[in-house]
Formats: C-alpha cells, sequence, structure tokens
C-alpha cells in the first residue's frame, strides 16, 4: 500500500550536513532519519521504542523524583545541558500570587508578579503588549490563539503538567500561560515541580533591568550594531534625497543676492 501523504512530525540538523528527522508516512510505516540512514518501524514497534527511550532516560538520573511525562518536552530540550546539575526534584503546590513572570518595556525585562503578568491582560482584553512579544518554541502561530488554544485545553483537561521552577526561586521557568489562566479563573494554587541544582547553579537574575544594561554578551553587540548601521544607512539615504533640493534652492539664494 502506497502512503497518500508524509507528515515530519520533527526534524532538527544536529551538524553540518546531520539531520535527523521522524515522519509518519501515513499507511505505511515510522521513518527515522539520521544522516544517510533510514529506520523503517511500524506504528506499535516506534511507541514501543518510545518507552523504551522514556524508561531509560527516567533512569539516567541518579535523582529518583525525576520523571519525563512532569515535563513539556520542548521545555526539556531547551534546559538538556542543566540537568548534569541536577540533584533533587521535590513537588508541592504554591500560591499563583507568589509567582514571578518577565514583563517587556520596549525590550527591557521587568521581573513582575503573575498578576501583573502579559497574558493575565491579555486574558482581560489589553492584548497589545502581549501580541507584539516576541515568544520562541512555537511556530506559525500567534501568541493570542496560542493563548486561547491553551485556555481552552486548561478549562477542559482534569490533570494538568505542574509548572517548573527552579532552585528556592519562584519565577517561572515552564508554565506561565496555565498559572496565567488559572489565576484569571480565580484560582488560588497550582501544583509545581521545583528542581534543586547544584550551588543554586541557573538561578534568575532579581535585577534584570540593571543587567540589560550591564551584562552583554556577543549576539546583543551584533543587534546593538545592525541597529546603529541601518539607522545611519537610513539617515543617509534621506539625507542624499534632499540634498539636491538643498543645493538648488541655495543656488536659487546667491543668485537672488549677487
Amino acid at each position: 500500500m502506497s502512503n497518500p501523504a508524509v507528515i515530519t512530525l520533527c526534524s532538527v540538523n544536529l551538524a553540518k550536513n546531520v539531520n535527523f528527522r521522524i515522519e509518519d508516512n501515513i499507511g505505511e510505516c515510522i521513518h527515522i532519519h539520521y544522516a544517510n540512514f533510514r529506520f523503517d518501524f511500524t506504528v506499535d514497534e516506534f511507541l514501543k521504542l518510545e518507552n523504551l527511550i522514556i524508561e531509560s532516560l527516567n533512569n539516567s538520573f541518579e535523582v529518583d523524583e525525576f520523571e519525563l511525562t512532569d515535563f513539556d518536552i520542548n521545555f526539556l530540550a531547551s534546559i538538556a545541558d542543566n540537568l548534569e546539575d541536577l540533584e533533587s526534584i521535590k513537588k508541592e503546590k504554591i500560591s499563583l500570587r507568589e509567582l514571578k513572570v518577565f514583563n517587556y518595556k520596549k525590550g527591557i525585562p521587568i521581573l513582575v508578579g503573575l498578576e501583573k503578568s502579559m497574558m493575565l491582560k491579555a486574558l482581560k482584553g489589553n492584548t497589545k503588549e502581549y501580541e507584539e512579544y516576541k515568544q520562541e518554541n512555537f511556530f506559525e502561530e500567534s501568541n493570542i490563539s496560542r493563548l486561547f488554544r491553551v485556555k481552552e485545553y486548561v478549562e477542559n483537561s482534569e490533570s494538568l503538567q505542574p509548572i517548573i521552577l527552579f532552585n528556592n526561586q519562584n519565577f517561572i521557568r515552564d508554565g506561565q500561560h496555565r498559572s496565567a489562566i488559572l489565576l484569571g479563573n480565580k484560582k488560588e494554587e497550582i501544583l509545581a515541580l521545583r528542581m534543586f541544582f547544584r550551588k543554586n547553579r541557573h538561578n534568575i537574575s532579581v535585577t534584570p533591568i540593571l543587567d540589560y544594561f550591564v551584562k552583554w554578551d556577543i549576539e546583543r553587540l551584533k543587534s546593538v550594531y545592525r541597529y546603529i548601521r541601518s539607522t545611519y544607512i537610513n539617515v543617509k539615504k534621506r539625507l542624499s534625497s534632499k540634498l539636491p533640493k538643498f543645493r538648488s534652492k541655495l543656488s536659487g539664494i546667491f543668485i537672488w543676492i549677487f
């Protein structure tokens, strides 16, 4: 039977000319591509492989409380480099009003309580700030549509993944949507997974505004350089277009005087 369509489930470039890709060949099987190799699985075989990988990852940590299903897989991938410092995990209920998030004013980060977050404002109808916020991880979906899609899921789900906190900080690392939606629905608490790292590593700075002006990295320097360069080019173009008119007026003044 020939498959009517191929759906790419995930695709990651691991190195130059090295791609890892999983494809759902509808009506046929699951293909895993790694560089120049292709592995064929039936759906049942692929699901068994998934369970083996989950079990393997759960057993690869010395932290008994680590369960892969407690995490959003995209978030877990984003903190993969931090996990070698993981010492313990604790589940707890926490008041939604104790949680902190970042707001951004003209690109400058500000640490605020969840009740002042862009997401909660958007849920109440003030969407402008959140619409302009550059969000990572989800593509081809606007911030607002994602927020209300998650809202529908939260309100129709009997159980939710816990939000993620690091060490003793109450800054939300994953789960801002869930938290804002629950607070907007007058809920008081949420289940949190608090991850403790060696020597309190991977904490968020409590002075983000100061850090914004003091701490610079190569990517930010490049960004500022690009902004200055584009501004210079635009100003130069505007002046160049006005210069002939200015010269013409100047010539007219000299002719009138002399």
